[in-house]
């Protein structure tokens, strides 16, 4: 499950200063974000900036960005597209650290990493493709990366493989529900929520299809019960 996130050296140009220093330290402090196996890498062109220069001006407050960037592992490809990154890396996840993409074509927006929330957005899109293609037996470790604070049975993983080999595009609309569980756990939202059992700890569900049900008991961890058929 190894991730590239590369430098962008596009969005890195074109800017002032003071966006260019601001903006690499915002990425440079995600690096205590990654998780293992996650690297950036970089084209040395990025050196070329004339704004790289600079830093070194004020090196005592931008030490963190020159150390950030020359940790960067260099790569012979200057990548500028979602189709060049796949053509290079096809069984790695994707994205792009910059700070300007307002100008930037051929990149997903759901790949552009400027802050913490671009980077797990990214991060979830390569996992959301990972339980969609990837191999069943990964799919315990997926699960638990995506979904911290949720457990799954034996079932509702047995059930997501199902609709794995099955209707792949179903798995789009159950993580969808997963997603809206925190936001809406026992009504409204997605799926016509409806509590189904009175006790202290009710199980939930969701609509997932007409007649197939997401069903859950909501907590510090909750479980996802299943992911098919009804409770």
């Amino acid at each position: 499950m190894d991730s590239y996130y590369f430098l962008h050296n596009g969005s890195l140009s074109n800017i002032n200063y003071s966006a260019y220093k601001s903006g690499l330290m915002a990425l440079n402090s995600l690096i205590v974000e990654l998780l293992s196996g996650e690297k950036v890498i970089k084209n040395n062109a990025v050196y070329d900036n004339p704004l790289y220069v600079k830093l070194f001006n004020d090196y005592a407050e931008t030490d963190g960005i020159v150390k950030f960037i020359e940790q960067c592992t260099s790569v012979e490809n200057n990548i500028d597209s979602d189709v060049m990154f796949e053509s290079i890396y096809p069984m790695q996840n994707v994205g792009f650290m910059g700070v300007n993409f307002t100008k930037i074509t051929g990149i997903a927006h759901e790949r552009q990493i400027v802050d913490s929330m671009s980077l797990y957005n990214c991060r979830n899109l390569f996992f959301v493709r990972l339980i969609k293609e990837g191999q069943d037996k990964d799919l315990p470790l997926l699960l638990k990366y995506r979904f911290p604070t949720f457990v799954f049975s034996n079932d509702a993983q047995n059930d997501l493989l199902w609709w794995k080999n099955k209707n792949v595009d179903v798995i789009n609309t159950i993580i969808d529900l997963l997603d809206d569980i925190p936001r809406n756990p026992f009504a409204g939202g997605l799926g016509k929520t409806e509590v189904l059992s009175n006790t202290t700890n009710p199980v939930v569900s969701k609509r997932i299809t007409q007649k197939d049900r997401l069903t859950y008991t909501y907590g510090k961890m909750t479980k996802i019960h299943r992911c098919k058929e009804h409770y």
